[in-house]
């Protein structure tokens, strides 16, 4: 016998610090529910950002192996459709296979499929024609560090798949596009506890595990890989944040956040955000920069 469990979304979810808690919560409470057929109610949500589609999946995933079966219900229309040219949920019977360029297509990748997400990146977030102005040099390097990020969640995780997918934010005057990545698997701040003997928050384990030099793998040296991506959002006045259990971590040109949320997410969220109005030209480093000829 069916039994069924209805969801209700918020009346907004974005990458803030209300959207990760509610979706630390989301994912948690999916681990435990014991009906078999899941309703996400959006009847009151007036805007949803369409690449948190990934962390929704990767949450459901484990559901979903095991016969249950997920839906969204009262969906807006215009929503509706983003959500499914993103390919988060499937299309209506007769609906054109229209492309959009304000979304990064909803994927997920294992551990083997390096080929894949180099691809991927190229041609969903990188080939953007919206992105500032970026030397090919510099996209190969921002590609790698991106796919390191794909391999460091996989190998440290414990997980089969990284979930990732993107979303160009136009809705008010500084345009951008958020790129989220998810994994559902051990936590930051069990493997930097684990590794360093200590008991430290979420929020301060994250704050370890980025910084330069600092890894929890055995006898290299490293991090998160974000050294060079934290650069140019630094140039771009951009942003990126990440959460695992309870920490928040958010870094920009500005400042860098640390806070711990109200509910522990069971995974790693990488999210990075571009500043689409940014006007400048970006180069790897100093050894690709223009001659003066070239300038003038």
């Amino acid at each position: 016998m069916s039994t069924i469990r209805i969801l209700t979304f918020p009346d907004i979810l974005v990458s803030d610090r209300a959207g990760f808690e509610y979706l630390a919560k989301v994912s948690n409470d999916l681990i435990s529910i014991t009906e078999n057929t899941i309703f996400f109610d959006l009847a009151t949500c007036k805007y949803f950002e369409p690449n948190l589609c990934c962390i929704l999946g990767s949450a459901c995933q484990p559901g979903m192996d095991s016969g249950k079966s997920f839906h969204m219900t009262n969906v807006e229309i215009a929503l509706k459709g983003v959500l499914q040219r993103i390919g988060f949920l499937s299309k209506d019977v007769g609906t054109s296979d229209e492309v959009d360029s304000n979304q990064v297509i909803y994927s997920r990748f294992r551990n083997n499929d390096a080929d894949a997400v180099i691809s991927y990146l190229e041609k969903e977030l990188l080939g953007k024609p919206d992105l500032p102005l970026i030397t090919p040099d510099l996209k190969k390097e921002i590609a790698r560090n991106i796919l390191e990020i794909y391999i460091n969640a996989i190998t440290h995780g414990n997980c089969s798949y990284v979930y990732s997918c993107g979303y160009i934010n136009k809705r008010s005057s500084k345009a951008e596009l958020h790129f989220t990545l998810v994994d559902i698997g051990e936590t930051i701040k069990k493997n930097v506890n684990n590794y360093l003997q200590c008991e430290y928050t979420g929020g301060r384990t994250i704050q370890w595990a980025t910084a330069d030099f600092n890894t929890t793998k055995i006898g290299k040296t490293g991090g998160l890989g974000l050294k060079l991506i934290q650069q140019f959002l630094k140039n771009n006045e951009g942003k990126i944040q990440i959460v695992s259990a309870e920490g928040f971590w958010e870094y920009s040109k500005f400042a860098t956040n640390v806070i711990n949320l109200d509910g522990s997410f069971p995974g790693t969220i990488v999210n990075i955000i571009f500043n689409l109005n940014d006007t400048k030209r970006h180069y790897l480093d100093l050894m690709e920069l223009p001659s003066v000829s070239e300038i003038f």
